[in-house]
């Protein structure tokens, strides 16, 4: 089962908040918390079921361990990497 996700803080630098003189800009700080907090507000109002009936939407529910089992691993873990601790199955 593939999966995704999204890392914001690995796009963004601490120059991306500095105004002109390179100190820290309010304003650009606030802008990027108010755009996390409407995609919460969205995501929640999508698939939140408390939101939506009390019913969790298609596509909206992620059940760890339910395919392939988990894969635990350690040590360096990009792209598939590491040490194979456990696997388990799915139900």
């Amino acid at each position: 089962m593939p999966s995704s996700h999204l890392t914001i803080g690995r796009f963004i630098r601490s120059v991306d908040f500095e105004d002109d003189k390179g100190a820290n800009d309010a304003k650009r700080i606030s802008r990027l918390i108010a755009k996390i907090e409407e995609i919460n507000d969205w995501l929640q109002k999508e698939y939140w079921p408390e939101y939506n009936d009390g019913k969790i939407k298609d596509g909206g529910e992620w059940v760890v361990g339910e395919g392939k089992g988990l894969d635990c691993r350690m040590g360096t873990l990009w792209y598939g990497n590491g040490d194979m601790v456990h696997i388990g199955k799915g139900f």
